[in-house]
């Protein structure tokens, strides 16, 4: 696992979903140039990007989906539907 933080800059479709993923409570993990991957109780998502930065593949595996491959709008509505939102402070 590679520290968000420190982990090379984020392309565009990664850095969406990375945040999104951030602001609605999953855990997340992801290598440099790599694949990310997307974790809460019960959820896994695995994302993948085209070298350019492009979103590539996404599988998720949760409750209702059996390891199966889902869409960047997908994945969105995986993140927000399952997830809980972090309140403004």
């Amino acid at each position: 696992m590679v520290d968000t933080e420190t982990a090379s800059p984020l392309s565009h479709d990664a850095h969406y979903l990375v945040t999104t993923a951030g602001l609605y409570g999953w855990h997340i993990e992801r290598q440099p140039n790599g694949p990310v991957r997307l974790t809460r109780p019960g959820w896994i998502l695995a994302l993948t990007f085209h070298p350019h930065g492009a979103f590539r593949h996404g599988r998720a595996l949760g409750p209702a989906v059996e390891d199966e491959d889902v869409s960047l709008g997908e994945v969105l509505e995986i993140l927000e539907q399952c997830g809980r939102p972090a309140l403004p402070r």
